[in-house]
């Protein structure tokens, strides 16, 4: 039976989209899979310029200067492993990034959201501090470098309670600042650190 958002509980309010008139729960999952298949594809298109680093580092040394970013840029540690190397940290939305970057997010996804055609308007929200952002560094030793893999992904528990199943991918543009701030802040512990900077992986490296 088609329900009217403003009669769905809260959690639906803040929801990445706002949508108008008379939609189905099903109606909502249906158009956040078509979202999740678009961004996933963005996501993948980009992932070589912001998804991949190598530090030219011991593995310690870097899972120590990883662990450290994770806490300056707000992300609380939710787990980490040493075998496999990895640590993943949580946060509400839309940290790591500021609410300032989060309206350029707004800026530059919210146009592209008209262009896949739905019903009614929508586009992303102001506030999505009910989405769960969570971001997970994984490290391999390679040689005498360690190669990093970021992956951030989505949840959101309150939307999952009234049977909205929410994005896992980010709009691209805050996937792009989120990775970008977290290499630069982890450069900036390595500088302390007198390690060279997080570089992109070379020809040679693509099958690590």
């Amino acid at each position: 039976m088609p329900v009217k958002i403003s009669h769905l509980p809260g959690a639906v309010l803040i929801f990445l989209f706002t949508f108008t008139g008379c939609i189905t729960i099903a109606d909502i999952n249906e158009f956040v899979r078509k979202i999740d298949r678009v961004w996933q594809l963005e996501y993948q298109r980009t992932e070589d310029e912001y998804r991949y680093r190598v530090i030219e580092a011991d593995s310690a040394t870097v899972y120590r200067a990883v662990r450290l970013t994770f806490l300056d840029l707000g992300l609380a540690i939710q787990k980490e492993s040493t075998e496999p190397m990895f640590i993943r940290g949580e946060s509400e939305a839309p940290t790591p990034l500021s609410q300032e970057e989060w309206l350029e997010v707004r800026q530059i996804e919210g146009p592209k959201l008209s262009e896949l055609g739905w019903m009614g308007s929508f586009g992303l929200v102001k506030d999505p501090s009910d989405y769960i952002v969570t971001i997970q560094i994984t490290m391999k030793s390679y040689k005498d470098s360690t190669f990093l893999v970021l992956d951030y992904s989505l949840d959101a528990p309150k939307l999952r309670r009234v049977g909205i199943n929410p994005q896992k991918y980010g709009p691209p543009t805050a996937v792009r600042l989120a990775a970008e701030k977290f290499w630069h802040k982890l450069a900036d512990r390595l500088e302390a650190m007198k390690i060279k900077q997080p570089r992109r992986r070379t020809k040679e490296e693509f099958e690590i």
